[in-house]
């Protein structure tokens, strides 16, 4: 049986595999905790809010043709292309099983939390039209009306589309689980080689009582020792196959990168029938739309232009009825000191 100084003479050389292993690992943790750009982690919170509407609609449209039917006949855009028709989440749809209708997706205070994040965004027509996305646009259009040309082009200026960061740099899992592992590994690996070589140490200058009890405890650890790099071997090879699989996992990262920018942007139809928007809407005057008179008014105010008419009727021939009246008793009492001519009681001339 070989002894203890011999079993550490023969796992020096595998020494060299730990050191390869732990290589391996820092080289590795570097490249993959490269530093990224700054991104705004709020800006990027809302951003993913909204790519979430439209991806949620994506991943459940075969869902939604059970439910509401076939889309209609696509409508080409400008350049030739056909949208894409999705459900619109913001308006409720009648289910053609059940002939009943189903609510939208997102209810009214979820719209509108959503309309403002977007238009803070700067992605506002990424959204599917709405009562509160409309409305917000109505909004935006009735404050550019009572701005001038500078500060309208000034308040288009300063609102910069939030983008999406490059993806980053990352390992998978399961490298990073064995690569923790093996790091692990390694380390009670030279604790223990730290160790032993003490034992030995002590061993030589200890008394011939001291001398069995440290070489026994040299004895075990370099068991455990050679116990541990047995598991470290295989777990070394495997961190290497891994650490050959990053850049594919990467690049599969960028594919759902693109994948995800590609169906933020690309042109969409949203399916579904705006309700009519009230008169004076658009105003935001909806109650008093189309009205002669808001408000009832006081009895004077509602009597006043039928009174003004009757007035003016009458004092049209004011003045010849004054003299008429005037003229009735002049020729029936001259004098109206003198006895009357007529005993017939006189009448009014109207």
């Amino acid at each position: 049986m070989a002894t203890p100084t011999h079993r550490g003479a023969m796992l020096a050389a595998k020494s060299i595999r730990n050191q390869q292993v732990r290589g391996v690992a820092s080289s590795t943790r570097a490249v993959v905790e490269a530093s990224a750009p700054l991104v705004n982690p709020a800006q990027q919170k809302i951003l993913k809010r909204i790519k979430k509407v439209r991806a949620d609609e994506i991943t459940q449209l075969v869902g939604r043709l059970s439910l509401f039917g076939p889309m209609p006949v696509p409508t080409p855009s400008a350049d030739g292309t056909t949208p894409m028709q999705l459900s619109n989440p913001f308006l409720a749809r009648k289910n053609i099983k059940t002939g009943k209708w189903r609510p939208p997706a997102y209810s009214l205070r979820r719209q509108a939390d959503l309309a403002k994040l977007a238009l803070k965004a700067g992605h506002l027509d990424k959204l599917p039209p709405g009562p509160k996305t409309t409305a917000l646009k109505d909004r935006i259009e009735r404050v550019k009306m009572s701005l001038s040309q500078s500060d309208v082009k000034r308040l288009d200026t300063n609102v910069v589309p939030i983008a999406a960061p490059p993806p980053k740099f990352q390992a998978p899992p399961a490298f990073l689980k064995a690569r923790h592992r093996a790091e692990k590994l390694a380390n009670d690996v030279a604790h223990l080689r730290r160790g032993f070589s003490n034992d030995l140490e002590r061993a030589q200058k200890a008394t011939e009582d001291d001398q069995a009890k440290y070489k026994e405890m040299a004895a075990r650890k370099a068991k455990e020792i050679v116990r541990k790099e047995a598991k470290l071997v295989p777990l070394a090879e495997q961190v290497n196959a891994l650490a050959k699989t990053v850049d594919a996992y990467n690049e599969s990262i960028v594919a759902a990168h693109a994948e995800s920018e590609r169906r933020f942007t690309m042109p969409v139809e949203w399916v579904g029938k705006l309700p009519e928007k009230k008169k004076g809407a658009e105003l935001g005057v909806r109650l008093y739309a189309n009205k002669k008179r808001m408000f009832k008014g006081h009895l004077w105010e509602r009597a006043r232009a039928s009174r003004v008419k009757k007035q003016a009727i009458l004092m049209r021939h004011m003045a010849a009825r004054v003299a008429r009246y005037k003229d009735y008793y002049k020729k029936r009492r001259p004098n109206p000191l003198k006895p009357p001519r007529y005993t017939k009681p006189p009448r009014l001339p109207f």
